[in-house]
């Protein structure tokens, strides 16, 4: 529904526009540098919590400890910030539309420099070239579907729908781990638990050292995941053409 405010009673003005257009772009660039910054501290930080340990555990911490930066720190980082929810023509513009992309465009910056981390393991960490894709294939699946539900959570100028997505978020993450905790008394006697939501037990499994690890059954939830990621992308950018959110 439509909200009328008084910005958008103002005469209609290009050159205000094209420079409102300019800050926020200058805004924009410089918020997101900030962000790669603190992601590269991040991810220094938690190799330097893995030094003095076992190299296998130190690789597999180092994957949990980047996918904790992906699926947890980041979206409450991004869902916390307010710049989307301006109530001027342009912002509005920005959040029903742009906004998205300035997400998706947060997670590629993101992802990108966790491929450094990734495929340095290859080496460190002696894994195959089909590993190290099947691990890569699993971080930007899960990511990205974080960044789908952070993406709708920025569509939104109050501040539930944004607590909603940041708790789908950590869901994500820790959901499948939490029940099964409480569940574990109950399964003893049945087969293992395998994890089809949550990305710990397959980044584990994956990351194993070269000679031990296995692809099944793990490529049918990286897959499985992929393709939601997509479909909830999909759902997000159409949601994104609609009129901006006020709730």
């Amino acid at each position: 529904m439509w909200t009328l405010h008084w910005q958008d009673m103002q005469p209609f003005d290009p050159e205000q526009e094209h420079l409102a257009l300019r800050r926020e772009a200058a805004s924009q660039l410089s918020w997101r540098g900030g962000t790669l910054l603190a992601w590269c501290l991040w991810l220094l930080g938690s190799w330097m919590m893995t030094l003095g340990h076992g190299a296998a555990w130190a690789v597999r911490a180092m994957m949990l400890l980047v996918m904790v930066g992906l699926l947890l720190l980041w979206p409450a980082l991004r869902l916390s910030q307010d710049r989307w929810a301006s109530q001027s023509r342009t912002m509005m513009l920005l959040s029903g539309r742009s906004g998205p992309i300035s997400v998706l465009m947060d997670w590629l910056g993101l992802a990108l420099i966790a491929q450094a981390v990734v495929w340095s393991f290859k080496i460190t960490a002696n894994w195959t070239v089909h590993q190290t894709l099947w691990i890569d294939a699993a971080v930007l699946s899960w990511s990205l579907l974080a960044a789908a539900l952070v993406a709708w959570g920025v569509q939104w100028r109050g501040n539930i729908p944004r607590a909603v997505a940041m708790l789908l978020c950590v869901g994500l993450f820790w959901g499948e781990p939490l029940v099964y905790s409480l569940m574990t008394p109950r399964l003893a006697d049945s087969p293992p638990w395998r994890m089809r939501i949550s990305p710990l037990q397959t980044i584990w499994h994956l990351s194993e050292p070269g000679g031990l690890w296995s692809v099944e059954p793990w490529h049918t939830q990286v897959l499985a995941v992929a393709v939601a990621a997509v479909v909830a992308w999909v759902l997000v950018l159409i949601m994104s053409r609609q009129p901006s959110q006020a709730a």
